[in-house]
């Protein structure tokens, strides 16, 4: 974050920053205080965008779109970085063949968006000495979000704005330690430190300290997890601080998933909407009730310290686990948190110098290779690790959710600033006890409609439909509506479904084709 300090220009595409990370948008608001340019692009009129110097308010998902048409603006007027392109990148000339053809008016009639305003966000990204992207959910919640994320890359290496102060693209995550998570091996094809579980010398590796063989294949993500329960090949299910009956997409088919298993044991904090369907729940201390680390968007590993004893017979995540583990045959050892983090860091590269001993107050960053290194701070100041970075050409793909007479609106769903994700620790906060939610629209839709401020609706989509209330709101684009998912009451996932993205099985939360209807029909 302290890049925010440095930079000449702020990019912010698909976060509405101030609301989904308050902390963040206060270092942006500072930035912009002492001379940074603000550029928000976002179909909606976000908080932020009363701070900005530009908004481009580009139609849900042609997040492509507007970014190759910047670029284009930047490769004609010349303010492109060759010296970067042909010392540290590959695939240029690709990226020009996708280029060369791309029009301002065709992006125009595709985003919504005036020619003149992205002619202007080009200049300011392309002059600009140091430029920053902050890209948040609504460029990676997208059937084509991988892809979002690419040209997001390609403008960064386009313009050499990759590994010096003030540069680079900061992705802001869904919650708190999902870098942690993700860091720790819990995604289906790694072990901890991004090691592949494929590898014949990293399973050698990790078999060797456990004494037990390891499988070297991928298991499955989430929504596989779910298809495999309805299909039968799925018995059981570990769930741990998830609620995917209220967070994941295509709701009814998540909890005919938690329905069809044998066995499902939860483990989280509270009895969300996910611990109906479990057999066993597993209560977990908070995190004020146990030691361990958190690791933010910047890296910077936090050690957490405990504040408060928890109850009698509740235990920390660690402990459950290691009691688990134990009793399955492979005798856990370990007696403090700072022991699981020490072996974890033997096993890894990145992680090698970093111990609960060394963390302090302040954190570090990985990498951080050996117990003298002073961590990372930012990435790719001396190159890439492969040698060159890659140009990945994407062309602007129409979602496969298609609008119509009879779905002619198009859902996004994000955040409040007064909850947190699921909302199941802040819905027992004093602030937010008698909080209801909206479906935000614009006046305009609600008189073309023919329905009223405050009325309660059905809101359909192909997948089901919920009742809510809607709320007019001029900040909201024509043609558009926008709700929460905080409120089990109006399970707004309910809607959510259909094409998920080919390299992450992320479901499209970001545009989803629906009607109002009144409550009477």
């Amino acid at each position: 974050m302290t890049d925010l300090q440095y930079t000449d220009m702020m990019l912010v595409v698909g976060s509405d920053t101030t609301e989904a990370h308050p902390i963040v948008g206060l270092h942006v608001k500072w930035a912009q205080s002492r001379g940074a340019k603000l550029v928000v692009i976002d179909p909606k009129r976000i908080p932020l965008v009363k701070q900005a110097d530009l908004h481009l308010q580009i139609r849900p998902g042609t997040n492509a779109a507007i970014i190759n048409a910047i670029m284009k603006v930047i490769i004609e007027e010349r303010l492109h970085n060759m010296d970067f392109i042909n010392s540290k990148t590959e695939g240029y000339d690709s990226l020009m063949a996708i280029l060369s053809n791309y029009d301002l008016r065709d992006a125009e009639a595709v985003t919504g968006v005036p020619r003149d305003l992205i002619v202007q966000a080009a200049r300011y990204y392309g002059k600009r000495k140091r430029s920053i992207i902050m890209s948040g959910l609504g460029v990676a919640e997208h059937e084509y979000g991988t892809e979002g994320m690419f040209v997001l890359i390609n403008l960064a290496l386009l313009t050499g704005n990759i590994g010096i102060p003030g540069t680079g693209i900061f992705c802001l995550r869904g919650q708190n330690n999902v870098q942690g998570s993700s860091d720790m091996g819990c995604l289906p094809h790694v072990l901890p430190g991004y090691q592949p579980v494929t590898d014949e010398e990293v399973i050698g590796r990790f078999s060797k300290e456990w004494g037990r063989p390891l499988p070297n294949w991928v298991g499955k993500k989430s929504t596989q997890m779910m298809e495999g329960a309805i299909g039968g090949q799925v018995k059981a299910l570990y769930i741990w601080g998830e609620d995917p009956a209220q967070t994941h997409g295509d709701t009814n088919n998540i909890k005919k998933a938690l329905s069809s298993l044998d066995f499902l044991v939860y483990q989280d904090m509270f009895m969300t909407e996910t611990a109906k369907f479990a057999h066993v729940v597993l209560p977990v201390a908070s995190f004020a009730e146990k030691c361990g680390t958190y690791t933010n968007t910047e890296r910077r590993v936090r050690l957490l310290r405990t504040a408060i004893e928890p109850k009698a017979g509740i235990k920390a995540d660690w402990e459950i686990f290691s009691e688990l583990s134990s009793r399955f045959g492979l005798v856990s050892e370990f007696e403090v948190p700072s022991e699981v983090y020490a072996e974890m860091a033997k096993l890894t590269t990145y992680f090698k110098g970093i111990s609960h001993r060394r963390l302090g107050s302040k954190g570090l960053q990985w990498p951080c290779y050996d117990p003298l290194h002073p961590g990372t701070e930012r990435l790719y100041v001396d190159g890439f690790p492969k040698g060159r970075a890659k140009f990945h050409p994407i062309t602007y793909k129409v979602p496969s959710e298609i609008v119509n007479d009879q779905y002619p609106l198009v859902l996004i769903t994000g955040r409040r600033l007064y909850h947190f994700n699921n909302a199941a620790q802040t819905r027992h906060t004093q602030t937010t006890l008698t909080a209801t939610e909206y479906l935000d629209i614009n006046p305009a839709d609600l008189e073309k409609f023919g329905f009223s401020d405050g009325e309660l609706i059905r809101l359909i989509s192909r997948r089901g439909e919920i009742n809510i209330t809607l709320r007019q709101d001029e900040d909201i684009q024509k043609g558009t509506v926008f709700t929460t998912f905080h409120i089990p009451e109006i399970p707004v996932n309910v809607l959510i479904g259909g094409h998920r993205d080919t390299y992450t099985d992320t479901y499209s939360y970001k545009f989803t084709a629906v009607r109002i209807a009144s409550m009477s029909n």
